[in-house]
């Protein structure tokens, strides 16, 4: 798609940039691209004339399953036109893509195609319209051809570019990048060979926190992996120019090896004079500017945990699994399985599971059928009960890191001061105004997400099904009144849909739905008449029920201004007659002609009226797109969005829970008034700041903005598990027909899932979701693939469920939370910066503290003297009596160390050395390579 981009930029300024990654712009080996990429090629290809007479039978190819709905697929191919006829000179353009497919579409592709669109003609009668192609087509040799089409568009592209700078940014494998064979077709093959190999007349810029491995292992160099010293040696060669200059730099590296494994802590002299020259090669090449640890993170629950955590049923869960395969000699039951996970007959996938099944299904010793169920018995520990979960009865108490999970994310204990289960969004670190010791948001101050990593598969399921589970019981338990949805857990179909357009308040399934229609179109109106009643920067820092009541009054003066001149009398107003009334009042503002309201509000209802006009999430939208000059599409963008957003996410059965668990016995709590319930809460939980920090977060505006939270929900799903009912009747001739599955919202799980099963969360929309200020509040996962990956939005917690064995992977975990503008760094700017603003108390925060220091403070760190008020919390639950404090203490030594051995060949050996010479901070300061432009800036001033 790069170029239409292209052609659209092309005579709007003299700069033109131009994005472009490979994971979006060129990435070909996996997948079929996106609808609106397919679409593009199709309607070139179709204007080009190569394929013919193929016109429908090639856009049925190019449309693939993904895009159900024809009418779905023609948007796309609408957009995508329009785009075209948009441009300055669209005749130039299709021309020259015509041109340009004409030279990169080689005959047999061409052939190829057709070939494929001749097969879809003679079934076209016999295919369905949800685009399978079935029998004509495997879906991946539809995918292959697609991909050859793709790359041919890539290609295109690439040709049309001839930048002067080109920046290559979050490159996590150089190896990639630099050798790169001449048959390689991926997508960074392509971007190397046009930039890094065929180049001449453009200058790049290489991006890239982790360029080679920062460290091996001695584990990992018996292994034969990739050391660290092969690749940084791989990328000097790439970047050091010329043989002559080439041998410079190697000559002048080996003595400074030399040097520094004959290090003596009395004597540096040498050794520094030497690193100093080594530090001036590397400079010419290469430069880094870290941030100092300047304590913003918090290492005080890296400790073991409590004897008073570990439970009788953490060692009987040990003991059922182990005892059972001691009786079936299948071996040993691995004791990190049990520290790591609880029930894990009910989670795991491994092929201990597959031992302990085949030994229950008769394959090791012959068992019969009551026999096998006395075994399976003899593990309640090991197994989740339906019938339990079915009564929302508390999780048995079987493993103590869920434990002191539980404990740090719901706020458990003695000291208990708010109830995050009943939250629907983190409460704002710029609180606009004191909503009051009654409001849960005020209670969960400073609640932050919580990033869990751990080493094994199943932990990020076991945590985003039974933290969601004992989130919904905690709230659960809060309400008397409990409708029929809410007596049990399985009480609510599965994948039900509560925000079903067809009945007003029951969805499909006959379960009754939070908001009713003339609810929700009341809660969708964006009202620019109570939009400009209320302004944070007037009100801010008040209390609450202060400015309800100015806010109060001003409506007050409006209402009975219309009721003198209408002479319209008072009355209780329900949604609809709410509705009508901000209509008519938003009329009489822009001076349109409108029919008059029945009733006027009486004072129980301007008390609603005050509560939208603080916080009422569609007027809290339009206020927050002030950047959107035309105001009809100011308006639709903060209807549609709070539509499809907030009132679904009010509409989920979860959320209904923690509505009536808020508001049990309090106003607006019968079913003709929940419309109110939403409004207290949103005002309760400061919306409007709320909204304006992500939006600053994100650094989007206007229908960027829009479209950022739409994606920002999380796709509630549910995630199978083996019930120790299900397992038994596993062994039977009545097998259950399906595992039973628990729900997930408030935590989730980051991991790689089936595209085909539809109940199972999408990466992408897990990810977006944990990066905005809604649920889920506990994100899973494993430390395989995250490191190019920010979740730092939202998250100043980081879990290290199992410790990894290379001590770089610790610092590659924080750093997914510690990072520009992270939640712990906005926290902390906004508890001790006055001004209203955000920008305002980063300028503040800037004048205080970093007047003199490089522009990574404040948004990327704070300083050593910073008056921290909240900090990145390293949680690390050790048990007690085991190896992991050892190991912890390895890996945080390690780290104190490993940058003294850049470009050395066996560096665990080397920090041997090094922690055998006991050097103190200032003579290691002295040794650290330091490439940062600032600082040598800074030296040379001195």
């Amino acid at each position: 798609m790069q170029h239409l981009m292209l052609a659209e930029t092309e005579s709007r300024t003299n700069v033109r940039l131009i994005p472009m990654t490979p994971a979006t712009s060129f990435q070909i080996k996996s997948g079929a691209g996106t609808a609106h990429e397919r679409a593009l090629a199709y309607l070139i290809i179709d204007y080009s004339g190569m394929c013919g007479s193929y016109s429908e039978e090639l856009s049925f190819f190019m449309r693939t399953y993904f895009i159900e709905k024809p009418d779905s697929w023609q948007w796309y191919l609408d957009y995508e036109k329009w785009r075209i006829d948009q441009l300055p000179d669209k005749r130039s353009y299709l021309k020259r893509m015509k041109e340009e497919l004409q030279n990169y579409m080689k005959e047999d592709l061409v052939s190829e195609i057709k070939s494929v669109c001749r097969k879809i003609r003679k079934h076209w009668d016999e295919l369905p319209d949800n685009a399978r192609l079935h029998d004509i087509l495997s879906w991946q040799e539809q995918k292959d051809l697609i991909n050859k089409i793709r790359y041919c568009f890539a290609e295109i592209s690439l040709g049309m570019l001839n930048p002067d700078l080109v920046i290559m940014d979050e490159f996590q494998r150089f190896k990639d990048l630099i050798e790169v064979d001449e048959n390689d077709h991926s997508d960074g093959a392509l971007l190397s060979k046009k930039f890094l190999k065929d180049n001449t007349d453009s200058c790049v810029l290489l991006l890239s926190a982790t360029p080679y491995k920062p460290y091996s292992t001695l584990t990992e160099l018996t292994n034969g992996e990739e050391t660290h010293l092969q690749g940084f040696m791989r990328v000097m060669d790439f970047l050091v120019n010329g043989k002559q200059e080439n041998d410079r730099f190697h000559t002048v590296w080996e003595a400074y090896s030399e040097h520094l494994s004959e290090i003596r802590g009395d004597n540096l002299s040498v050794l520094i004079a030497s690193k100093n020259e080594a530090e001036h090669e590397l400079y010419g090449h290469m430069c880094r500017t870290e941030r100092r640890d300047s304590g913003i993170i918090n290492t005080e629950k890296a400790r073991a945990m409590s004897i008073d955590n570990l439970s009788a049923a953490n060692v009987s869960s040990y003991m059922e699994l182990q005892t059972f395969m001691y009786k079936m000699g299948i071996g040993n039951f691995p004791i990190e399985y049990v520290k790591s996970a609880p029930f894990l007959m009910s989670f795991m996938n491994y092929k201990v599971k597959d031992k302990i099944d085949g030994a229950m299904a008769g394959k090791k010793y012959p068992i019969d059928a009551s026999y096998r169920n006395k075994l399976i018995r003899n593990m309640p520990m090991s197994f989740l009960r339906r019938s339990e979960i079915n009564e929302y009865k508390p999780l048995p108490d079987t493993n103590a890191r869920l434990n002191t999970l539980f404990e740090e994310i719901f706020s458990k204990g003695e000291d208990r001061k708010g109830y995050p289960e009943l939250l629907l969004w983190i409460p704002p670190a710029n609180k606009y105004y004191k909503a009051g010791s009654r409001s849960i948001f005020e209670q969960c101050e400073g609640y932050s997400k919580t990033l869990v990593f751990s080493s094994w598969e199943m932990v990020p399921r076991v945590i985003a099904t039974l933290t969601s589970y004992e989130a919904e019981r905690l709230v659960n338990r809060r309400i008397g009144n409990k409708s029929v949805e809410q007596q049990s857990y399985y009480a609510l179909p599965e994948e039900a849909d509560f925000d079903d357009e067809v009945d007003p308040k029951k969805n499909k399934r006959g379960k009754t739905r939070f908001l009713i229609r003339e609810q929700r179109e009341l809660v969708d109106y964006p009202s620019v008449w109570l939009a400009e009643k209320y302004d944070y920067k007037a009100y801010y820092g008040q209390e609450l029920f202060k400015i309800r009541k100015d806010i109060k009054q001003l409506i007050k003066e409006d209402i009975d201004k219309v009721a003198k001149e209408t002479g319209i009398p008072t009355g209780s107003l329900g949604a609809k007659q709410l509705l009508s009334l901000l209509i008519y009042m938003d009329a009489s503002i822009s001076e349109e002609e409108c029919e008059l309201p029945e009733r006027l509000p009486a004072d129980e209802d301007i008390d609603t009226l005050a509560n939208m006009a603080i916080a009422a999430p569609a007027v809290c939208l339009y206020r927050a797109l002030e950047e959107v000059d035309d105001l009809d599409l100011r308006i639709e963008l903060a209807r549609s969005c709070c539509d499809k957003s907030f009132v679904s996410m009010f509409n989920r059965p979860e959320s209904r829970s923690i509505m009536d668990a808020v508001f049990e016995g309090r106003r607006g709590s019968s079913e003709e008034k929940h419309y109110e319930q939403v409004f207290i809460y949103c005002a309760d939980g400061n919306f409007q700041s709320m909204i304006d920090e992500y939006k600053f977060a994100l650094g989007v505006t206007g229908e960027d903005f829009i479209e950022a939270i739409n994606d920002s929900f999380l796709q509630t799903s549910n995630l199978p598990y083996v019930s120790q009912e299900y397992y038994k009747a596993s062994f039977t001739d009545k097998p259950m027909k399906r595992a039973p599955r628990l729900r997930v919202h408030f935590a989730a799980g980051y991991f790689d899932a089936k595209t085909s099963d539809k109940t199972i969360q999408r990466v992408n929309n897990v990810r977006n979701a944990f990066n905005s200020p809604f649920r889920p509040f506990v994100l899973a996962t494993t430390s395989v693939g995250q490191e190019g990956l920010d979740f730092h939005l939202y998250s100043r917690k980081v879990v290290h469920w199992n410790l990894p064995n290379n001590p770089i992977d610790l610092e590659q975990r924080e750093g997914r939370i510690n990072r520009y503008m992270c939640h712990a760094i906005r926290q902390n700017v906004a508890a001790n910066e006055d001004e209203p603003d955000w920008n305002d108390k980063f300028d503040a925060t800037r004048e205080k503290y970093g007047a003199n220091s490089s522009e990574m403070i404040p948004y990327w760190c704070l300083p050593e003297d910073y008056p921290y008020k909240y900090q990145i919390e390293r949680i690390v639950p050790m048990y007690p009596f085991s190896q992991d404090k050892t190991k912890y203490d390895r890996l945080i030594n390690v780290l104190a160390l490993y940058r003294l051995t850049l470009g050395q060949p066996r560096q665990e050996e080397m920090i041997s050395i090094l922690q055998r010479e006991d050097l103190s901070s200032e003579q290691m300061e002295e040794l650290f390579f330091d490439l940062s432009p600032y600082s040598r800036k800074q030296k040379n001033k001195g």
